[in-house]
């Protein structure tokens, strides 16, 4: 690669920090908050700064008594992923009470999520990062499942899941 190239994204990264710690506590979606934690990790690979850690006792307030937050799948797998991030262990009570929401949200006969591929893929990703306990006794109804959705040219992902 270029070295202009090079200097050009670092350049980008270094603008969206910027953008990034500028605007920080301005968000309120768990979502948003969950991201930027991650990202703030990536670049500056401190879990423990002061903006990191303001923004994670901010997501902690916004579980919600299910252990989700937002009530929604992909912001608790955000969540989950970001608090993992910053040091927190799988038994940790937020952790532990959000893959009971995880887990709660499985759809007991096809062992998928939602019967959706990515909403399936996106709790596997997470549980083999991170709690590979968890996934080989929750996944292989689901990693069957996916496995039969793959056509013979090797796509998973058909017109019926595009959103």
């Amino acid at each position: 690669m270029d070295a202009e190239i090079i200097s050009d994204i670092a350049r980008a990264v270094q603008r969206a920090m910027e953008w990034l710690r500028r605007n920080a506590d301005s968000f309120t979606d768990a979502r948003d908050i969950s991201i930027t934690i991650s990202a703030l990790i990536a670049a500056e690979r401190n879990p423990h700064s002061f903006l990191v850690q303001r923004l994670v006792e901010s997501l902690i307030q916004l579980q919600a008594e299910n252990g989700s937050w937002s009530d929604e799948l992909w912001d608790t797998v955000w969540a989950v992923n970001a608090l993992h991030e910053v040091g927190f262990s799988t038994d940790h009570v937020y952790l532990a009470r959000a893959y009971t929401f995880i887990e709660e949200t499985r759809d007991p006969f096809t062992g998928t999520w939602y019967e959706e591929p990515f909403e399936t893929i996106l709790v596997l990703d997470l549980l083999a990062r991170w709690a590979p306990d968890l996934l080989l006794s929750s996944s292989e109804q689901a990693l069957e499942w996916l496995s039969s959705l793959q056509r013979s040219d090797g796509c998973i992902v058909g017109i019926r899941y595009t959103g």
